[in-house]
């Protein structure tokens, strides 16, 4: 009975700090301010490289904000890459970059080299093709990373290399405990430490 008491505590313990540990986050960039500035650093926790916000209604055409609303309800304000040029987020620990959407700044297709790294080193890759300025959802599902560069490629109908809209990222990272759940995590393995002295001067 003890051993089964024991052994539940310690499991409740272990999803709790997995739990804790962990989090899913949606990061939006309706609380920038919109007007072509660059994304600051610590925002939504990670480092941006050349990533600027932009309102919507600046950013897309009106029949593109139509059929945003209805993809992407949420999101009034994008980043983009400023000037056509490589851009990036990352942080200072490994996360799962999941998703996020994207789409034409301009109405030229154009491709989209995405790189997923870790120290620096290419360990995902995929290259999207943009032909609309309507958001699309793309999946990457991408663990074990620490930045992601997004690098645009020339049109063949284009004289430079051309911007793109980014918003609703989706990332899992590990992630710094409530003081709730803290608490909750002192409780457990106070009660634990309790219950093995307990048995131990019982016997």
């Amino acid at each position: 009975m003890r051993f089964a008491l024991r052994n539940n505590l310690l499991l409740a313990l272990c999803l709790l700090v997995v739990s804790s540990f962990a989090s899913a986050e949606v990061i939006t960039f309706n609380s920038l301010p919109g007007n072509g500035t660059p994304i600051p650093n610590g925002f939504a926790g990670l480092d941006w490289n050349n990533f600027y916000d932009m309102d919507m209604n600046v950013l897309l055409p009106p029949a593109a904000m139509i059929q945003l609303a209805n993809s992407v309800p949420s999101a009034t304000t994008f980043a983009y890459n400023n000037g056509g040029a490589p851009a990036a987020f990352s942080a200072t620990s490994m996360f799962t970059f999941d998703s996020a959407w994207l789409a034409l700044d301009g109405s030229t297709p154009m491709t989209v080299e995405v790189m997923g790294l870790l120290g620096g080193n290419v360990v995902d890759h995929v290259t999207l093709v943009l032909s609309s300025p309507v958001p699309v959802q793309e999946t990457f599902n991408w663990s074990g990373v620490d930045a992601v560069r997004f690098v645009p490629q020339l049109s063949a109908t284009s004289s430079g290399k051309l911007q793109f809209a980014l918003s609703e990222i989706v990332i899992n990272s590990p992630a710094v405990p409530e003081p709730a759940s803290m608490l909750l995590l002192g409780s457990g393995v106070g009660l634990v430490i309790t219950r093995l002295r307990k048995n131990k001067s019982s016997k």
